[in-house]
Parts: structure tokens; sequence; C-alpha cells
């Protein structure tokens, strides 16, 4: 997520970065270039005189509403949706570290499972994000293993897997 200082109203519009702008440029140019010929015709086509009322543009008017609220309100029970299933991973992790340490006998062991745990999650967000994990997998994970994780196509998984295969856990019994 994005997070910015509140600023004025005004420089917000100009805001590049985490913007729509960069995707929607292109189809903006377009559509101020045909509002300019239009006005430059003034509704004169080829000694055509084409009358230009409001009706057309109120009917549009009114399905773009109704189509962007329809959009705006599923985005953000997307959003909303991910929101909840990240904080029950994070939460759900937590839970975990915390039974380890108090039911394991081997501090050590528990430790082990809360890095690669961490490991996990960091993987997972990078992997979502699309960026390099490699900067916080180090501070867990040998290099050997951030370097596995971070070359693979699904890092997440592949710390799942690396988990699994140093403690011996066999998927298939």
């Amino acid at each position: 997520m994005i997070v910015r200082p509140p600023l004025h109203w005004l420089r917000m519009l100009f805001v590049w970065r985490g913007s729509i702008l960069p995707v929607i440029t292109p189809q903006l140019i377009a559509i101020t270039v045909l509002a300019t010929v239009a006005t430059l015709l003034h509704g004169s086509i080829l000694s055509w005189k084409v009358s230009l009322n409001f009706v057309p543009f109120s009917l549009i008017g009114v399905t773009l509403a109704i189509f962007l609220g329809f959009r705006n309100s599923t985005s953000y029970a997307r959003f909303w949706e991910a929101r909840t299933l990240w904080g029950s991973l994070l939460v759900e992790s937590r839970q975990l570290v915390a039974q380890a340490l108090t039911v394991a006998g081997d501090a050590a062991a528990a430790r082990v499972l809360a890095l690669r745990l961490s490991a996990f999650v960091y993987a997972f967000k990078h992997q979502l994000r699309g960026t390099d994990a490699r900067a916080d997998l180090a501070r867990f994970l040998d290099a050997d293993a951030v370097d596995r994780i971070a070359s693979a196509r699904y890092p997440a998984a592949m710390a799942l897997l690396l988990f699994q295969i140093s403690q011996g856990i066999n998927g298939h019994d």
C-alpha cells in the first residue's frame, strides 16, 4: 500500500507515483484531441449540421456512473478481502510461533521455526509485490537458501519446500 503525506488537492492532481495516470495518458490525449476537434467543428461535419444536445451525454453519464460505482465497489471488496487474508496469515504465523515457543522443549528448534516462518511471510510479500526478496530473506536464512528462494518463480512456495526438506517432511505420507 502506498501511504502519502496529506497533500493539497491541487498538488494531489499531479502525483505520478502510484497513480493510474501513466496507464490512461494515451486515452486522455485521444479524448482531448477528439473534444478539441468537436469544438472547432462546432457541430458541422462536411457542411452537415449535427445538433449536439445534452440527451446523449446524460444517458452516457448515467451509464458511466453505474459502471464506475460497480467497479469501485468491486475493487474495494477485493482490496478488503486481500487485507483480511494477509492479516489472517500474519496472525496465524504469530500464533504458530508462540505455540512452538511454549510447547517445544528445544528453544533452538522453535527459533529455527520462527525464522523460517518469517522468511516465508517475507517471501510471500515480495512475491505478491513482484519485488526482490533477497534483502529481507538474508535476515532469516543462510545465503544458499536466500538464492534458491529469491530465484524461484514462486518464492513463497520454495520457502515452504525448503522448510519441508530441511525438516525431513515428506508430503506424500
